[in-house]
């Protein structure tokens, strides 16, 4: 009973968590009907003045702002602040325009599936930072420097052959193959850091291991 009680207090913790972020949208990236259009234009209006008019770029701007200012910070929102932001989104080397891909994450621990929609060239952790349950399974404690194996998942068959470097030899970087050596439940031919594996057009397909579940325990 011990057990079951904490589940459903983390379950509601989590919930919380997540509706009070969902409640302070004011747009949503999918057509939903929280969409306020006339903030969406302003952005994109503010972009424009500032340079900025990549379709894809802005989109990914008015995603993020979506997802972390209420309709009132927006209006005190800077331009500075703006400008940062798609600095930040160029550093990153991910093309906004990208189109979407699917990430499958299976929890066997929990005899749970769930897909979360990425654009295309999104690496798991990148994804987990943006998801508030996948966050809980994957750490990245080392912000994906490949200095740890907090971010350590299973990738599925074809989904691995898919996200292997794309050099001469195919060959996983022995950065990365220091730190899967320190992983609990490594498996060759499926081990790999969230940090260095992308989210291809075609999708992808992970396995959180046993080893390293520790929530909702």
């Amino acid at each position: 009973m011990y057990r079951l009680a904490l589940i459903t207090i983390k379950k509601i913790k989590i919930s919380n968590r997540s509706n009070n972020r969902l409640n302070n949208r004011w747009f949503s990236s999918d057509g939903g009907k929280d969409v306020d259009k006339s903030i969406e234009e302003t952005i994109y209006s503010r972009l424009d003045k500032l340079g900025f008019n990549n379709t894809g770029i802005q989109k990914a701007v008015v995603k993020e702002l979506s997802k972390n200012l209420s309709k009132s910070e927006l209006k005190t929102f800077p331009d500075a602040g703006l400008s940062a932001m798609v600095d930040s989104i160029l550093s990153t080397g991910l093309d906004p325009s990208a189109p979407s891909a699917t990430l499958t994450v299976s929890v066997p621990h929990h005899k749970t599936t769930f897909t979360l929609s990425v654009p295309a060239g999104t690496t798991v952790l990148d994804a987990a930072k943006d998801d508030v349950v996948l966050g809980e399974y994957i750490d990245g404690t080392c912000g994906g420097t490949m200095s740890c194996s907090t971010c350590h998942v299973y990738v599925d068959g074809g989904s691995y052959e898919e996200c292997l470097p794309d050099n001469r030899t195919r060959e996983i970087d022995d950065a990365e193959l220091d730190m899967l050596d320190l992983a609990a439940g490594y498996r060759e031919g499926r081990s790999r850091l969230g940090c260095q594996v992308k989210v291809g057009e075609k999708g992808m397909k992970i396995e959180i291991p046993e080893e390293k579940v520790d929530y909702w325990t």
